[in-house]
């Protein structure tokens, strides 16, 4: 009966050391799953962010695409514009050279009639 009592000191023992080596690697795991809880949470965080920075950057995006259109738009009415006043230019050229011939030809016959009234 001894003997048996002593056996069951030792293998109450073994299990206790065995239970000790279990919960301790069992802390160990709660411990791990705590840390990856903790990088879940921050990797949350962080996906928010950059999800708020995405929509920032679609919105600044569609900004920019509506003021490139704008500059666009404007580019097209300022090059309409200016090919207005090259035409009108070249308009009063030619109506200037046209001056200048009538005037010359008014200038000459004035002279011309000029002096024919001296004479």
């Amino acid at each position: 009966l001894k003997e048996c009592d002593n056996n069951l000191d030792l293998k109450t023992k073994l299990l206790l050391e065995e239970n000790k080596v279990i919960v301790q690697e069992l802390q160990h795991q709660v411990v791990g799953v705590e840390e990856l809880e903790e990088r879940i949470a921050k990797m949350d965080s962080i996906n928010a962010i950059l999800k708020t920075k995405l929509k920032e950057a679609k919105k600044a995006e569609h900004t920019v695409a509506q003021i490139m259109h704008l500059k666009q738009q404007e580019y097209k009415e300022v090059s309409l514009r200016l090919e207005e006043l090259r035409k009108q230019q070249e308009i009063e050229k030619k109506l200037q050279k046209q001056n200048r011939k009538k005037y010359s030809k008014l200038s000459s016959s004035s002279s011309s009639s000029s002096v024919t009234v001296s004479s």
